[in-house]
């Protein structure tokens, strides 16, 4: 039909408006409309960039997919929803777009990669909701498969810059999104390598030590792109160069000494608090955090020799093989032995200071990805250091530049601060607390956090127990971006002094490692507590995005997929750790009623998806049946079986109906839609 061009105009034929015959003669002529579902998909599938860019018809290009939108919604029960899912049917520009690849609504710009829905077409959205379009791009599987797709379609061809650009915004896009184990969640994701392929994170290595590439045999190995950052290469797995390839000293090297005034003056600095408290102070005036003490329990152990020449080998280690890859033997300028705590330093030319050479075993030493500027400090004696700092201004910002820094210790003001609440609410970013295995209090910060609750809302008394305990995503160290997941048990929040009593508050410069140990939770030495704050009585179901924001729900819905809940086992145990903190251990008795409810309660909650299940089938089964009723009911009366059907227009009446509407001389014309019919046929219902 001439009105369902937009339809099927490149599947089926199209019937001229002036060549279109009366309806009686459709069936005999196969003229069908509105057409079939299979017939518009393959229009659909038909559709391509290139009809796109050449469309010149008197139907925009937005009417006419409207049109095609608007059929397939009204059919979306009949709808194959996997071969939509898999065919580009979206226009957006220029460019026809797989469902998978399209978001409701994007941050930032990812084409040509991914794309918003235009807003033209935003009246379709449960069609679109339908074949697999998404809210944001903040679901993980969707964005590895995205990746994974494309490595599959550039088979091993560059990407260009635009291209490149866009893929590592989609990598941080997935970084970002994940809210599991780093290593479940983003393991074996296809990455851009040097030579702007895309390939496995788990034939890659990160360049960190590019000094180290003309020394070794690098032809079975291939590193990240240059754009990709360090800390993203980290959260996919990708090994550093510095780790995966190993620089030794050769098994036949002999260090021939060489004379140095100035190597006892090195290993009085090595070993002297102030010049580690400098080392602390340099790297801070340049953002990276360093603490003086542990700055001195790393290098106070070295020693410095100077050596005629150093020989070393590189060797790749997996987890149970060594394989020596050295492809040159010339020796190395400097080696830092880690176990045996010397510094070799080979005899440097002219042009080159010792303190130079020595600033960068320091640095390698003390793990840092760059040089540290602590040159004038190696160039003095340690009695010296205090005042040369104080000439090169050198502020002491080590402390207050430490506070909120994933891994570095708890300032001494936040000490005082620290809080336990297993059961408040956790934002994205927000900075919080937690022990390492010296039982020393470090920062972490939260990268995302989740109830185990399953959705609905917790009733009232359930708070304490399985209903709101959350397990924490903290990163514990910037430097590393390593992520651990905590229960909210072992999580430390800061008190707000907003609104409290004046109090004072522990001198500048305090002892962060000190009191980051001081900090117990029981016993004599447990902090002063803040007053308990009362917990809500009947808190409002939330979701929490990585992106921090916070959506309240009405009646505790919560879209998606359910968080997979806490072993009941594993919740009984946090419990019985927090009262066991507080020298309240419970009985066995209460412990296993506490196992027992919860085991209870996950059986109620799997009663309860099930027994939804069941009723959304049976109100799409009477949804159905109402629909067939519809259809075989006379549509004069709406109460008895219908009859007779009119040719030309097709409705149906019942006998009773038919004969009042002939009786009252209607001018044969149909009571429904006032159009004249030529006959009657029987109906059978």
């Amino acid at each position: 039909m001439p009105r369902d061009w937009a339809l099927v105009w490149s599947a089926r034929p199209i019937c001229p408006a002036d060549l279109l015959p009366p309806q009686i003669f459709w069936s005999k002529l196969k003229i069908t409309t509105p057409p079939m579902v299979e017939h518009v998909l393959d229009h659909l599938s038909a559709m391509t960039s290139d009809v796109l860019e050449r469309w010149a018809f008197p139907q925009s290009r937005q009417a006419a997919f409207a049109r095609i939108f608007e059929f397939l919604t009204d059919r979306l029960d009949q709808l194959p929803l996997q071969r939509l899912q898999a065919t580009a049917c979206v226009p957006v520009a220029n460019t026809m777009v797989k469902p998978s690849r399209l978001f409701f609504h994007l941050s930032d710009e990812l084409a040509p990669f991914l794309f918003e829905v235009p807003r033209c077409f935003g009246a379709h959205d449960k069609l679109f909701r339908a074949i697999g379009v998404r809210e944001a791009t903040d679901d993980a599987q969707a964005l590895k498969a995205l990746l994974a797709e494309l490595a599959e379609e550039f088979d091993g061809q560059a990407l260009n810059a635009s291209e490149m650009r866009t893929a590592i915004r989609i990598l941080q896009r997935l970084s970002d999104s994940v809210k599991e184990d780093a290593e479940a969640q983003l393991g074996d994701v296809a990455l851009p390598t040097s030579i702007s392929t895309l390939e496995p994170a788990r034939a890659l290595f990160f360049n960190d030590a590019p000094w180290i590439l003309p020394r070794i045999d690098s032809s079975a190995m291939r590193a990240t792109h240059v754009l990709l950052p360090l800390h993203l290469a980290s959260r996919f797995g990708v090994p550093k160069l510095s780790e995966t390839v190993v620089e030794t000293i050769d098994p036949e090297f002999e260090p021939a000494d060489v004379s140095c005034d100035d190597v006892a003056r090195w290993a009085t600095l090595l070993s002297s608090p102030d010049f580690a408290d400098g080392v602390a102070r340099v790297a801070g005036n340049h953002g990276v955090v360093l603490d003086s003490g542990e700055v001195g329990a790393v290098l106070a152990p070295y020693k410095v020799t100077v050596v005629q020449s150093i020989r070393t080998r590189f060797e790749m280690r997996g987890n149970d093989w060594t394989r020596d890859i050295t492809a040159e033997a010339d020796g190395s300028q400097i080696f830092v032995d880690a176990v045996g705590k010397v510094i070799f330093l080979a005899k440097w030319p002219d042009f080159v200071r010792g303190e130079e050479l020595l600033a960068q075993a320091v640095s390698q030493a003390l793990k840092q990805q760059t040089v540290l500027p602590i040159g004038p400090l190696l160039n003095c004696e340690a009695s010296s250091i205090r005042p040369l700092l104080e000439v090169l201004h050198v502020a002491d910002t080590a402390p207050e530049r430490g506070r909120g820094v994933a891994g570095t210790p708890v300032h001494a003001v936040d000490l005082e601060l620290l809080q336990l609440r297993p059961l408040r609410e956790y934002h994205h970013g927000e900075v919080v607390a937690w022990r390492d295995e010296q039982q020393v209090m470090r920062y972490g910060t939260v990268v995302s956090w989740k109830s185990e609750s399953g959705g609905d809302s917790p009733k009232p008394g359930a708070a304490a127990t399985a209903g709101l305990l959350q397990r924490v995503e903290l990163r514990v160290d910037d430097q590393e971006s390593q992520v651990r997941s905590l229960l909210a048990t072992e999580v430390y929040s800061f008190r707000s002094n907003r609104g409290r009593p004046r109090e004072r508050l522990p001198p500048d410069g305090g002892t962060d490692d000190g009191g980051a140990r001081s900090f117990r939770t029981s016993g004599s030495t447990r902090a002063a507590e803040p007053e308990p704050e009362p917990e809500p009585q009947s808190p409002s179901p939330v979701i929490r995005t990585v992106s921090g924001s916070v959506v309240r729900l009405e009646g505790g819905a919560s879209p998606g997929a359910a968080a997979r809940p806490v072993p009941a086992a594993e919740v009984t145990r946090a419990v019985h750790d927090l009262l066991a903190m507080l020298d309240l251990p419970p009985s066995l008795d209460t412990q296993e009623l506490l196992r027992s409810k919860l085991q209870m309660q996950e059986e109620l909650a799997e009663a309860q998806a099930s027994l939804k299940g069941l009723r959304s089938g049976m109100a799409t089964a009477q949804e159905q049946l109402d629909k067939y009723r519809e259809a075989f009911t006379c549509q004069i009366c709406m109460d008895r079986n219908a009859d007779v059907a009119l040719v030309r227009c097709g409705h149906r009446f019942c006998n009773d109906c038919m004969g009042r509407l002939q009786a009252s001389g209607a001018n044969s014309r149909c009571a429904y839609c006032r159009q004249t019919y030529t006959d009657t046929v029987p109906f059978f219902s």
